[in-house]
């Protein structure tokens, strides 16, 4: 939820897509979801928006508000001058997260010092200022032998991070749990992962080009198959049944 329907569709660029949200988290709300998370993407125009957005998700019954850093990746790395805060706008947004922390989380009418909002409300709502970088240190590094989480493209696609222009498989060639079973949660201990998360120190790396690595969102991602090009040193369960065969 990127702020009022006008600087929504101002950065999504599709008409309509403001009240296709809202019906979004409505319908999930209706549909008996507890937890509903949106993510606010700051930008030059609609970050002044952000404490009049978060009220209105809590009114819709969000459970949780995601705010971080826009990323200078796809059209946000075409269009960075006319999109990307100032130093000064992100001091204020952070103030403005803090302020809504202290009345909700500290405040008189708090009732839970960890997620509780007013607890006369229909809904608490936590307020979060993420760091999109956090992830590719810890897990490239201290956590490398074990992921959290990953993600899955429209094509079947494995990813490690959409931060990173890599993908290591395709549920179209293979199961997930195939992927899981031959080393799918060490993915971050391939070196060539580990080479492309040690490059991103700041949100401002994204944005740089490398040489003879490709542009996340632009152009096509490193293809690596965990099964297919055996990194871990395992079989697959098909060469299992034919080992036993």
């Amino acid at each position: 939820m990127d702020g009022s329907s006008s600087s929504y569709e101002e950065l999504r660029r599709v008409k309509g897509s403001y009240e296709k949200a809202v019906n979004a988290i409505k319908i999930l709300k209706e549909t008996g979801f507890k937890e509903i998370e949106v993510a606010f993407s700051p930008t030059r125009w609609n970050i002044n928006e952000l404490e009049e957005t978060f009220y209105f998700c809590r009114e819709l019954g969000v459970t949780n508000f995601r705010v971080q850093p826009l990323m200078p990746l796809g059209r946000g790395r075409v269009n960075a001058e006319d999109i990307l805060p100032s130093p000064l706008q992100y001091r204020n947004l952070v103030k403005t997260i803090n302020k809504i922390k202290e009345k909700y989380l500290y405040g008189e009418n708090s009732s839970c010092a960890v997620c509780g909002l007013n607890p006369g409300s229909t809904s608490s709502t936590g307020i979060e200022w993420g760091d999109p970088i956090d992830h590719l240190i810890r897990f490239s590094t201290v956590m490398e032998h074990f992921t959290t989480f990953t993600g899955v493209k429209a094509d079947g696609s494995i990813q490690v991070s959409p931060y990173l222009p890599i993908t290591v498989g395709n549920i179209r060639k293979h199961k997930f749990s195939e992927y899981w079973d031959n080393g799918l949660s060490r993915m971050w201990e391939i070196p060539k992962v580990k080479e492309l998360a040690k490059r991103i120190v700041s949100v401002k790396d994204m944005g740089k080009n490398y040489e003879s690595t490709p542009t996340v969102w632009f152009d096509e991602d490193i293809s690596l198959d965990i099964i297919d090009d055996n990194l871990f040193g395992r079989k697959s369960n098909h060469e299992r049944n034919k080992t036993i065969v």
